[in-house]
């Protein structure tokens, strides 16, 4: 009787164990309820190395990768693996020596300059484009958001910001001038048909419409101006900008370009009392950016406009 005591004592110690994991996100399925599907994959990304990172990196980055993977939703076993794949690919080039915190070094902004040193490398524009996918997905995890975004509403929801990871992939592969257009309207807020006329400047950090005003561009899209120094925005160059991202599936216009580059603005640590002045920002627009600005530091614009 005594061990049969013990063994329930134990199992009901453990039953209040397994509700703790489960309120702290830890583990929701229990063993039986798991799909042969979940369980490869769950295998897989437990059973993963890299041979990108050294020992002390993947000691330090691949426990907290792999949480995410599993957090990112992935399809199957093998885009499990292939998410990580990328995710060490993108780690390998931009992890100190001694590893560092995940959450610090998966940002839009190291993709972001991450991507455009492999196009200059000379990396596959197809392998790329996958590697940004994966790696933008991780992104939006990480910040909280769903793995895949649903929209539920029958009625038409109006067009979020863009993807700033699949925006730089698309403009990898476009003309200068196309470039330009893209540019000046997610990195300065200059769009079709204003933006028609303007050049980029020599250093990248400004983009000079048609009458000579300046318009500063924003650090994540510096490097992606520089590349086009001194190019001018043309209708035909953001026709050409369109008709690429309806290729690969981006729904591009100049409103969307605008917002984008709103929430970019405003998820800066700028009081937003200075921003719309300084940027010309309506309240209108900013309006619409807020819906879009996600759980921000209290220093940041989306702080002072929720008081």
């Amino acid at each position: 009787m005594a061990d049969t005591a013990d063994r329930e004592g134990w199992s009901g110690s453990n039953a209040g164990f397994v509700g703790l994991r489960t309120v702290v996100g830890m583990a929701t399925h229990s063993p039986s309820s798991k799909t042969p599907k979940l369980v490869a994959i769950e295998r897989r990304v437990a059973t993963y190395e890299s041979v990108l990172l050294s020992d002390v990196q993947a000691a330090e980055l691949l426990p907290a990768l792999r949480a995410l993977v599993l957090d990112a939703d992935p399809s199957s076993a093998a885009d499990a693996a292939a998410t990580l794949s990328s995710a060490c690919r993108f780690l390998a080039d931009v992890a100190p020596d001694v590893g560092g915190d995940l959450a610090v070094l998966l940002t839009e902004e190291r993709v972001a300059r991450w991507s455009h040193a492999q196009k200059r490398a000379g990396m596959n524009e197809g392998t790329l484009k996958n590697h940004l996918s994966r790696l933008a997905r991780l992104v939006r995890v990480k910040g909280g958001l769903p793995a895949r975004m649903q929209i539920r509403s029958t009625k038409k929801a109006a067009d979020p910001p863009l993807d700033m990871v699949g925006l730089l992939g698309l403009v990898d592969g476009l003309d200068a001038d196309a470039v330009a257009a893209v540019v000046a309207g997610a990195g300065a807020g200059l769009v079709v048909p204003d933006a028609v006329g303007a050049t980029v400047a020599v250093d990248g950090t400004r983009i000079v419409d048609a009458e000579g005003g300046e318009h500063v561009v924003l650090d994540p899209w510096v490097a992606a101006a520089r590349a086009v120094a001194g190019v001018t925005v043309s209708r035909a160059g953001w026709g050409r900008a369109m008709t690429a991202a309806k290729r690969d599936g981006i729904a591009l216009s100049a409103d969307r370009l605008r917002l984008t580059w709103t929430v970019s603005l405003l998820g800066l640590e700028v009081p937003v009392g200075l921003l719309i002045p300084r940027f010309g920002l309506t309240r209108r627009a900013v309006d619409k950016a807020v819906a879009h600005l996600g759980s921000l530091p209290a220093g940041t614009a989306a702080g002072w406009l929720r008081g």
